[in-house]
């Protein structure tokens, strides 16, 4: 007996089985599927939000280590056949659980990764620059599973031994002595 099977708005249905060469993707909507002969699985298309706590990451001065915390939001690439296709055979047949924390190894791999190329004092003087680098690395990770990245919070990076407190206060002291001296050059 012949049955329809309707697709939620938060996922995508892929038929296999009799009569198909490929896989049959449906997006919204409903579909027909032969009982017995066809097999129908759902994956969810909702975003996919990784929170991540790195705790002493070495930077590229191997001495000063840090910690940093980004929250990335990741999303299945379902307006791209070919990047969507990728992605169910990447996750198909995994929970979200598993989903999630495959998803999570590779943001925290990219994020120590790019953190580990760059200097400490630049991870804080070139935030905009240093999350650009994760988003585009992180790109190229997750594309290759059908996954694409939908939005990195600010990262924040901090150390326990305080590189980064004496940074800044370096650069007050700086400032000020360079305040004294233009104000000393036009008195």
């Amino acid at each position: 007996m012949p049955g329809i099977v309707a697709c939620h708005q938060n996922e995508i249905l892929v038929v296999s089985g009799c009569c198909l060469h490929q896989p049959k993707i449906v997006k919204d909507g409903v579909t027909f599927v032969w009982p017995a002969l066809q097999t129908v699985d759902r994956l969810c298309t909702d975003p996919i939000v990784i929170k991540v706590d790195l705790k002493k990451q070495p930077t590229e001065n191997t001495t000063v280590l840090v910690n940093l915390k980004a929250q990335v939001t990741l999303g299945i690439a379902v307006d791209h056949e070919e990047l969507l296709r990728e992605a169910i055979s990447s996750f198909l047949s995994k929970s979200q659980d598993q989903i999630q924390k495959a998803l999570q190894g590779t943001v925290e791999g990219v994020l120590g990764t790019v953190s580990g190329s760059m200097a400490p004092e630049q991870l804080k003087t070139k935030a905009e620059a240093f999350k650009r680098a994760v988003f585009e690395s992180l790109c190229s990770e997750c594309i290759i599973m059908g996954i694409g990245v939908k939005s990195i919070s600010d990262i924040e990076v901090s150390d326990d031994h305080g590189f980064y407190k004496n940074l800044k206060t370096e650069e007050m002291k700086s400032k000020a002595e360079g305040n004294d001296q233009f104000e000393l050059k036009y008195d």
